[in-house]
């Protein structure tokens, strides 16, 4: 199990047989967050720290090897209290899938967001004072392993 630690932003290679994983969003809050994997060998996990801008989009980038089909990915996110969702994004070589709006609660399950809707938008509220997150469901992991 190890956990990889960026102060800047990794700009994941969209060549070869890698997973990148971009989150679109604005991130009110300066925040570490963690993308959380497992597959057949084990879990693994990806660490970010991101500075909080409530007025500009940002790109959050993860890569998983290649050879890692992950059976379960999750994002934590500490200090987290609001986010206006933009989308998800998986590419691997020249194939995208992207998950925009009400997609993506199709695909994720949320633990200590609740959702509001802005103009057909999604802004994800954590007003616990625990941190918060989202997981892939079962569809997206079988969706995943169909088309990689």
């Amino acid at each position: 199990v190890g956990c990889q630690n960026s102060n800047k932003t990794p700009t994941p290679s969209t060549e070869g047989n890698n997973l990148n994983i971009f989150f679109d969003g604005v991130i009110h809050e300066s925040a570490e967050v963690t993308l959380v994997y497992s597959d057949s060998i084990g879990e693994d996990s990806l660490m970010q720290d991101i500075k909080g801008r409530p007025k500009k989009m940002q790109r959050i980038s993860f890569e998983i090897p290649e050879g890692q089909n992950p059976e379960a990915i999750e994002f934590k996110m500490e200090n987290v209290k609001r986010i206006d969702f933009d989308k998800v994004v998986f590419n691997r070589a020249d194939d995208r899938i992207v998950l925009r709006d009400s997609a993506f609660l199709v695909y994720f399950k949320l633990r200590n967001f609740k959702v509001e809707f802005e103009n057909e938008k999604i802004r994800l509220i954590n007003d616990t004072a625990g941190d918060a997150g989202f997981s892939a469901k079962q569809n997206l992991i079988s969706r995943l392993k169909n088309r990689y």
